[in-house]
């Protein structure tokens, strides 16, 4: 087994590793923080892991997709304790004669929060992390079909799944897009029956599948018609999740 096998075990994963592993290459070669993120180049590759001009496209599409709500995410920001250090050096700042102030060892783009930490205002795509089953309804609904989250095309991606095929149902292939996602990922059934959880998914990503009015917003009987196809419990009731 090689590392592309192991991550295969993951069903979440950050951006940063999501965005190496759609390109074919290994997570560990990303370096760098923040948007200063990049693909470690070896000359001496041939491969699509040496293309870091690939990789900045990836992170970009997934980020951007994120941001506009294509892609569900837990966004999360970096963050630090504002701890003894911190205070003795205001303290310091303060007995030199400057007016005194909290927060004089934030460094570049960190703010002090009222409860008493530094953070950055902005996502660390490190830390925010993204479900696979959302990643590969969005790529499906790219075209891309093919790498790293589609490891066998002829399995993963059926003729009703295909957006080329000449028979293509938008609707079907979101109702069991939906399916995948939420029987992969229990947290999305905690509280919910499976229709709720179904039409939640559904609606966040109506877009990728036709399912938008002109406006841009869900076409709410587009939806559920598409829920009530993927339900699996239609007599009603929320799902036993972990820990219940």
């Amino acid at each position: 087994m090689d590392e592309f096998d192991y991550w295969r075990l993951c069903d979440h994963l950050s951006v940063q590793d999501a965005a190496a592993l759609v390109i074919g290459a290994e997570p560990s070669s990303v370096c760098g923080t923040g948007e200063g993120v990049y693909l470690a180049v070896h000359h001496s590759d041939a491969g699509p892991s040496s293309n870091a001009g690939a990789f900045q496209a990836a992170f970009t599409a997934i980020k951007n997709a994120i941001q506009a709500g294509t892609i569900p995410a837990k966004v999360r920001v970096s963050a630090r304790e504002y701890g003894s250090a911190d205070m003795q050096a205001d303290a310091e700042y303060a007995s030199i004669g400057l007016p005194f102030r909290h927060g004089t060892t934030a460094e570049d783009g960190e703010i002090l929060s009222d409860e008493g930490f530094f953070y950055r205002p902005f996502p660390d795509w490190s830390l925010t992390t993204v479900a696979v089953a959302d990643l590969k309804a969005w790529l499906a609904s790219r075209g891309m079909v093919t790498g790293f989250f589609f490891p066998n095309r002829e399995e993963s991606q059926p003729g009703y799944l295909d957006k080329t095929h000449p028979s293509y149902a938008p609707k079907l292939a979101a109702a069991i897009r939906a399916w995948e996602a939420v029987t992969s990922d229990p947290e999305r059934l905690r509280g919910k029956t499976p229709k709720q959880a179904l039409t939640k998914w559904l609606n966040e990503h109506a877009a990728a599948y036709g399912l938008t009015k002109e406006d841009g917003t869900p076409n709410a009987t587009g939806v559920e018609e598409a829920a009530k196809l993927a339900n699996w419990r239609p007599e009603g009731g929320a799902s036993k999740t972990p820990g219940e």
